[in-house]
């Protein structure tokens, strides 16, 4: 006499349908639909130039205001040269990166 058991198939748990367009789901099958993320483009390599200059300009007026007047030469010449690089990185659609690196305060050598 033979007994035929059937086992339990294990299966992995089924991703939700797609609604065919890239990350989206369909309505019934799911409770929270994805979310839509802005897509932010790669900077390019003048882009990073920009913003790495004015990273390091600004390094290099915090310390000329700790070692110098701030009517030195020096120190004016940095603001002028922080100056110019912001309005750079303004015309290559980069300000909000650009007021970052100048509202940060203490060091603003990071990457």
């Amino acid at each position: 006499m033979s007994r035929r058991v059937e086992s339990e198939a294990v299966t992995a748990p089924r991703a939700p349908a797609t609604s065919g367009r890239e990350g989206e789901t369909s309505p019934e099958l799911s409770l929270h639909p994805s979310p839509r993320w802005e897509r932010i483009e790669p900077l390019t390599s003048v882009q990073q130039l920009y913003l790495r200059r004015l990273r390091r300009l600004v390094a290099l007026v915090r310390i000329c205001e700790r070692n110098l007047d701030p009517s030195e030469p020096e120190v004016r010449l940095t603001r002028w040269a922080i100056y110019s690089t912001y309005c750079d990185c303004r015309a290559l659609c980069l300000e909000s990166g650009a007021r970052q690196i100048l509202s940060r305060p203490g060091d603003s050598t990071r990457t």
